[in-house]
């Protein structure tokens, strides 16, 4: 999976997807976020404002079961 850039595209659909936000110190941060009706959510708390989604990329599937080994 590659990173998709915002300026790119947007997610075509809400839900999860991980993305990278770009700190004010330049630095990146990876989190996972929801996506809906156009924007992605923030947590009550959060009030960086100089911090942006700048991409993003579904999430990955999850493991699958290996009952060979139980």
């Amino acid at each position: 999976m590659n990173w998709i850039s915002v300026k790119e595209r947007l997610p075509e659909k809400s839900g999860s997807y991980l993305v990278a936000i770009k700190r004010y110190s330049g630095r990146y941060r990876v989190e996972r976020k929801q996506y809906l009706a156009g924007y992605w959510t923030m947590k009550r708390d959060e009030v960086a404002l100089s911090e942006k989604v700048t991409h993003w990329m579904p999430l990955p599937e999850p493991p699958k079961e290996d009952h060979a080994q139980d």
